[in-house]
């Protein structure tokens, strides 16, 4: 009877060890999985910021392109298949999305980003420092790119690839990007992206592209397109 009494108690401390080290195994798993799921989170924001980075150069470069073949500042179309409100005219040899002008294609912000996000074009505003500052507010705005309601994390990611402050870990604090005023041709305004008294001046004075925290609302990426 003792000799079962010990072994029926050895199987019962086998067992509680089997399951303690088990317990122990699927924590450890959680954790490193946690950990893994971080680092591709933070890997993902990062590839995203750089298709946004690379395809703005590619829209800049095709301004640039466009001006060279004779195309002035405000004959450039950003009219396109998919976001509606850009048409600038007829000629197709000054479109920015069209085989004749340009020659690049309109490619919506991966959906990781947020559904139903756009790349939008404005010459509604001014960065301070990056053109020549006029007292006629239509003279001072820049024409520039961007995209509105980006996450905080592809946010922050921008502005590390591209040499932005990021104040205490997250996106610098602005105004507005303007982006409710599309660009045909005409420039529209003459305010601030980013005013003296905001958080993120310091950061964005002076950049020519940046991503910010929108009026504490939402955030947006610019590039300045052509300094004026």
């Amino acid at each position: 009877m003792n000799t079962h009494h010990s072994e029926s108690g050895n199987v019962l401390l086998y067992i509680l060890i089997a399951v303690v080290l088990l317990s122990a195994l699927t924590f450890a798993v959680s954790q490193s999985n946690r950990g893994n799921v971080q680092q591709l989170s933070e890997d993902r924001a990062r590839l995203l910021a750089t298709e946004i980075v690379d395809y703005a150069e590619i829209i800049s470069n095709a301004v640039a392109q466009l001006r060279l073949r004779g195309c002035s500042d405000t004959e450039i179309s950003f009219e396109n298949p998919i976001a509606a409100g850009y048409t600038n005219g007829t000629d197709t040899f000054c479109q920015i999305f069209h085989p004749d002008g340009g020659g690049i294609t309109y490619v919506a912000p991966d959906e990781a980003l947020g559904t139903g996000l756009e790349w939008s074009f404005s010459g509604n505003r001014y960065i301070d420092n990056v053109g020549s500052w006029s007292a006629t507010p239509s003279e001072r705005a820049e024409l520039y790119t961007g995209i509105e309601g980006l996450p905080s994390e592809a946010c922050i990611a921008i502005n590390n690839l591209i040499g932005v402050d990021n104040p205490s870990d997250l996106p610098p604090v602005g105004n507005s990007a303007g982006f409710s005023s599309k660009f045909t041709g005409t420039y529209n305004g003459g305010n601030r992206i980013v005013l003296p008294a905001d958080a993120g001046y310091d950061a964005t004075v002076g950049k020519h592209a940046f991503c910010f925290e929108q009026a504490n609302t939402q955030n947006s990426y610019v590039k300045v397109l052509i300094p004026r």
